[in-house]
């Protein structure tokens, strides 16, 4: 135990640099140090969430393999003790971590992030493009509502938004690519939009219109803004019971395509002299439907991508307390480099199933949710063969 908490003070700090950047800015605009304070000290579970597997592994090997090193794990199996019933004083220790980290991750990191984020938009700096969430329609905006389909640092892309700051007009905006800026002194947020189709281009003569690029001004958007809760903060009841409920209204569109489908035939069916609406509405409600239901799908999945990583991380303390077993005892070397080397290869494999389901998100047909736990899987079963091997 003072070995995992000698290395979960280093990650913990390690982790905590960022943040430590963000303070320095922080200080040089003239925040007070204590909204500074409770800021900074509102992101450590979220880096507690993260710091505790790797510090688990870590200790791990470090302890097992001094203790092959020395020769105790030869005396222990010479006087009739197993690996396997080393291993077994091992359980209360891995159970216990994988607690504290299941508390972290469900309850305590969630409701510090969503304090930090909220503390930092009240201290009015925040990030303009925080205000913008990808697969999420916002309505924060007064007359706007953006959607986004990705979002990389200032950068959007495949945006739609409906402009509806004329009163009983709107006209729908889409774009591949924008970039968010902010004018000198001003609580406004400009998005330059790239390849973009306005409709209508003019109220007086609709029609659509194409532009190489295209700038929208958000007046007084950071001024006004209040920090929503996001996927971040939300725990994991409240992730289970959002992503039903996106679900169920996921279903309820299926259905009314289904129906819309079901009157399409039927007006295909009709003979020609017959008086029918024209299909032209049924086809545009169609695609409206279909491109919700992939937005609610989308939406659906990267909130069970949330759920399962935070499961996935809690359940990654117990199967590297018995992947590092095996790996420490086969090491036989002295120097802590070993150890730290192969605990950080364990945990970069890890980490990057783990992004690898959240890029996979918006394709919730590949199940990425379940990526998370691939990684947990293969340390179990890696630990167990190579304990049965050196047993």
């Amino acid at each position: 135990m003072s070995t995992f908490l000698a290395t979960l003070a280093v990650f913990t700090f390690v982790l905590s640099i960022g943040g430590l950047f963000k303070l320095t800015d922080l200080v040089t605009r003239g925040v007070p140090a204590w909204p500074i304070l409770q800021v900074f000290l509102s992101g450590l579970p979220a880096a507690l969430g993260f710091a505790i597997p790797i510090s688990a592994i870590t200790a791990t090997l470090l302890v097992f393999g001094r203790l092959s090193a020395d020769s105790e794990i030869t005396a222990m199996r010479a006087c009739g003790i197993s690996l396997w019933q080393v291993t077994r004083w091992m359980l209360p220790v891995a159970v216990l971590l994988l607690c504290a980290c299941l508390y972290i991750n469900s309850e305590l990191m969630p409701r510090s992030h969503y304090a930090r984020r909220t503390a930092t938009a009240l201290l009015g700096v925040i990030n303009p493009v925080d205000l913008i969430e990808e697969g999420r329609t916002i309505r924060e905006f007064d007359g706007l509502s953006l959607y986004v389909e990705k979002k990389r640092g200032n950068v959007l892309e495949q945006i739609r938004i409906f402009d509806q700051r004329e009163q009983g007009r709107t006209r729908e905006i889409k774009a591949e690519r924008a970039v968010v800026s902010i004018p000198t002194n001003s609580n406004d947020i400009v998005l330059m939009l790239e390849q973009v189709t306005i409709d209508p281009f003019s109220f007086e003569s609709p029609g659509k219109a194409d532009a190489a690029r295209w700038p929208i001004r958000i007046e007084d958007a950071r001024r006004s803004a209040v920090y929503r809760r996001r996927d971040e903060d939300m725990t994991l009841v409240e992730l289970f019971k959002g992503a039903e409920a996106v679900r169920e209204d996921a279903r309820k569109l299926d259905l009314q395509l289904a129906l819309l489908n079901a009157e399409a035939d039927t007006f295909t069916a009709m003979p020609s002299n017959s008086v029918a609406v024209s299909p032209a509405e049924g086809v545009l409600q169609r695609d409206v439907i279909e491109a919700r239901l992939h937005e609610l799908r989308a939406r659906a999945m990267r909130m069970m991508v949330e759920f399962h990583k935070r499961l996935a991380l809690s359940g990654a303390c117990f199967a590297f307390v018995f992947l590092g077993i095996p790996l420490g005892v086969r090491s036989h070397r002295k120097e802590s480099s070993m150890g730290i080397a192969i605990s950080l290869l364990a945990i970069f494999g890890f980490y990057i199933f783990l992004l690898l389901a959240e890029q996979l998100a918006d394709y919730p047909q590949f199940r990425p949710d379940l990526l998370n736990w691939i990684p947990i899987m293969l340390a179990l079963l890696g630990g167990i063969v190579m304990i049965r091997r050196l047993h």
